[in-house]
């Protein structure tokens, strides 16, 4: 692991970006952490507070995701996106509503269903609520 960290500025103020670089050579990934103010104009997490929840959540996905192929949510492919990522029955409809309003294909609605995993597991969660659907469609809208 390596980590990092470098200042940014933007029409919100300054920030303190941290990094942390993991996996193999050929395969890294990268955790950016935001500190600084939030919207509101209150102080945000600190990076080593979400560092221990993004430690806490990588624990439970390997853990979960134990002697299968995948290690992390975002590795999920066809049928374990089902079985580990589907939502309370909230959710669903949150995501069947999402489908007609937002016209979100089936690549995009496996993409939020894993996005709400991992918000799951941040919030220490064992189960995906519509909270977490709603959380992971609102980034979708944003890209």
């Amino acid at each position: 692991m390596r980590h990092g960290s470098y200042r940014s500025q933007n029409s919100q103020g300054s920030h303190r970006v941290a990094y942390t670089e993991f996996g193999e050579s050929d395969n890294p990934r990268v955790l950016i952490c935001v500190h600084g103010l939030t919207r509101n104009g209150r102080p945000g997490e600190s990076t080593a507070v979400v560092r221990e929840r993004v430690c806490a959540a990588r624990s439970a996905q390997q853990a979960r995701y134990s002697g299968r192929p995948a290690h992390t949510n975002a590795d999920l492919r066809g049928a374990a996106v089902s079985t580990f990522c589907g939502p309370d029955a909230k959710g669903r409809v949150l995501l069947r509503a999402s489908i007609e309003r937002l016209g979100l294909s089936a690549r995009g609605y496996d993409r939020v269903r894993k996005v709400a995993r991992t918000i799951a597991d941040l919030a220490g969660s064992t189960d995906v609520r519509a909270d977490h659907v709603a959380e992971a469609l609102q980034y979708r809208l944003v890209e």
